[in-house]
């Protein structure tokens, strides 16, 4: 873009004559325009020409209506001042050569040139970033003003020398509430000489806020804080004083902040009055009461705590509990404590304790855990009592109750030996004595036939072919009554042939179907499991045939988890909850008490018209593992 050169400058007959004034038209880093007072451009300088981004001519050609933005009401008030006054300065539109519009800064003014005409001259600047900037600072500093102003708490700014500077809303509405009738709500007063002048009970307290502003003000410290009273007539008042230091170019300056921290006092106060209050309620409880936080470091403990342990309460606040547990006992504690929050704040935990030297006792401890707004466990509470004796008793009743189990697996044992026992004897001896008989009678019978007298024979013959089938009669019964006391087939071949034998001869005699599942291989079970299982299978099937009203009956026999699984399933009528009350009931405690002896649990469900399922679970691998004996040693 061409800029008008000195020389072009010199040729300009609206310039006031004169080569300095030429010189200065020229350099000057404002924009210099000359213009008739209709508004045209006689001449212009380089810097107008950047600022508009025309040549000289150009801006002569459009005149002073194209640079200037001619909606602006601005415009017509600057050109009647100028009239009015033959001045005029201020900011007004103004247009690039792109149309964007722009703020200017505007000095314009009447004059004749050397021919007497009228002109004007026009210094114009671009202030559109100072605006900017202006208006930026204008906006902080009014969300400065409305941020204190929103602040609950009296808040002033003083100076190094103690002179108040700025306040906010709060000191204000404090200073107009209590009748202080300061100027400006206490700006300008001086915040130190208002303390040094304090008298009565506030001196002392004023004095030692001064020394502390002073020595923030000196650079000294960096913040200061302070609680007072300010009780007034019948209110009892408390404020907190805080002051932070900063440095300005023109000095040290301190934020002086008052709080009104009465509701705080007031609740502290009663805070501290209901724990007075506590303390003494659990003082004089019987029980032993402590506190602990989350790691287990006591924050309380009663008088009775501290003389069951033998410890007073300076040794115990700040250590923790875990120390007065039995080690053994403490993976349960903390398991138990752990399961505390704040939908179950409860927990109630037995464990022993090492008391007084030398001393263990059990003792209950209800913990109750107390947990902030996030859920987070702050604190416990735990309220004791010794159980020892109580314990004592359950701990002999339960070593009484497993001799008792112990007994009566003994019992079990020693009558499935005595049943074993008498099954050999009458199969291995009356059997064999009630066989020779037999053979002895058909013997007998066979020499009658051949004597000669046909008349006494026949006789005699029919006597003795009853005796033959009395005989018969009795070596059936014996087997029978032999293979109740003790199935051969369990100790000859297993628990699955046994099983397989027991449902064949059940449905054969009751006319109840049976089906039945068994396992491909025998499970390993000792004598005494194998035993337990096929009783409680023959109960099981007695209970079906008296009382389900089945028509059919499912017998499964697996192996899964290392257990042994028997289930028994009938679609009668299905045992009852009450039906566990009547006399059947003796039965099945007696099948429950088979299978805890070995370890084993019996469950009993039923539903009405549904049918009933017993299932037996015991553990398989045994000592003595349930396999068939000897062939030889069989029989």
């Amino acid at each position: 873009m061409a800029e008008p050169s000195p020389a072009s400058a010199a040729r300009h007959p609206a310039l006031p004559s004169g080569d300095d004034f030429r010189a200065l038209f020229t350099a000057s880093l404002d924009a210099l325009l000359v213009t008739e007072p209709d508004g045209g451009i006689l001449a212009a300088n380089a810097a107008a020409c950047r600022l508009f981004d025309r040549t000289e001519e150009e801006l002569r050609r459009i005149g002073r209506n194209g640079v200037v933005d001619t909606s602006d009401p601005r415009l017509a008030a600057a050109l009647a001042e100028r009239a009015r006054t033959g001045r005029f300065h201020g900011i007004i539109g103004l247009v690039h050569r792109d149309g964007t519009r722009f703020e200017g800064e505007v000095s314009t003014a009447v004059f004749r040139d050397v021919s007497g005409a009228l002109r004007t001259s026009m210094v114009i600047r671009d202030v559109t970033e100072r605006l900017r900037y202006e208006r930026a600072l204008v906006q902080a500093d009014q969300f400065r003003h409305a941020t204190l102003d929103a602040l609950t708490v009296h808040l002033c700014v003083i100076d190094e020398a103690g002179t108040i500077l700025l306040v906010n809303q709060a000191w204000r509405d404090f200073a107009a509430a209590n009748d202080l009738r300061l100027p400006g709500a206490g700006r300008g007063l001086n915040y130190l000489a208002v303390c040094d002048a304090a008298a009565g009970p506030d001196a002392a307290i004023a004095a030692e806020f001064a020394r502390g502003l002073r020595a923030i003000l000196r650079g000294a410290q960096a913040s200061f804080e302070l609680e007072y009273p300010c009780h007034s007539p019948g209110t009892p008042r408390w404020f907190v004083g805080r002051a932070t230091g900063f440095s300005e170019d023109a000095g040290r300056r301190a934020v002086v902040v008052h709080a009104d921290i009465t509701a705080r006092k007031l609740a502290e106060m009663a805070l501290q009055a209901s724990e007075a209050r506590f303390r003494s309620v659990v003082e004089d409880q019987t029980e032993v009461i402590c506190r602990f936080q989350a790691d287990g470091t006591f924050t309380f403990v009663n008088d009775v705590y501290c003389r069951l342990f033998g410890k007073s309460r300076a040794e115990l606040i700040g250590r923790r509990w875990q120390p007065k547990a039995l080690a053994e006992d403490l993976p349960h504690i903390t398991a138990q404590l752990a399961t505390l929050s704040p939908a179950h704040p409860v927990v109630v935990i037995e464990n022993r304790a090492h008391t007084q030297p030398g001393g263990v006792r059990w003792m209950q401890w209800i913990n109750r855990g107390f947990f902030d707004d996030t859920g987070r466990l702050r604190e416990i509470q735990a309220v004791g009592r010794d159980i020892h004796e109580r314990k004592q008793v359950e701990l002999e009743h339960h070593a009484a109750r497993e001799q008792l189990r112990a007994l009566a697996a003994r019992l079990q044992v020693v009558r499935e030996e005595e049943r074993t026992m008498v099954a050999r004897e009458i199969h291995d001896v009356l059997a064999q004595d009630l066989t020779r008989l037999k053979i002895d009678l058909v013997w007998l019978q066979r020499r009658l036939e051949e004597a000669r007298s046909s008349l006494p024979r026949r006789s005699l013959a029919a006597r003795v072919a009853e005796m033959s089938q009395a005989t018969d009669a009795v070596i059936c019964s014996v087997q029978r009554l032999a293979t109740g006391l003790r199935p051969a087939v369990l100790d000859a071949f297993g628990l699955c042939a046994a099983v397989e034998w027991q449902t064949r001869d059940f449905e054969s005699h009751v006319g109840i179907r049976c089906a039945l599942h068994l396992p491909a291989e025998e499970p390993p079970l000792d004598r005494a499991a194998a035993t337990a299982a096929f009783r409680i299978l023959q109960e099981s099937l007695t209970n079906v045939a008296r009382h389900a009203h089945a028509t059919e009956v499912v017998v499964e026999m697996q192996q899964a988890d290392r257990q042994l699984i028997l289930r028994i399933h009938d679609n009668g009528c299905g045992i009852s909850p009450g039906a566990l009350l009547t006399p059947i009931s003796i039965g099945l405690a007696g099948m429950r008490e088979r299978a805890q002896l070995l370890g084993g649990i019996l469950t009993i469900d039923g539903v009405t018209d549904g049918g009933t399922t017993v299932e037996l679970r015991l553990p398989l691998g045994g000592a003595e593992a349930s396999r068939p004996p000897h062939e030889d040693s069989a029989r």
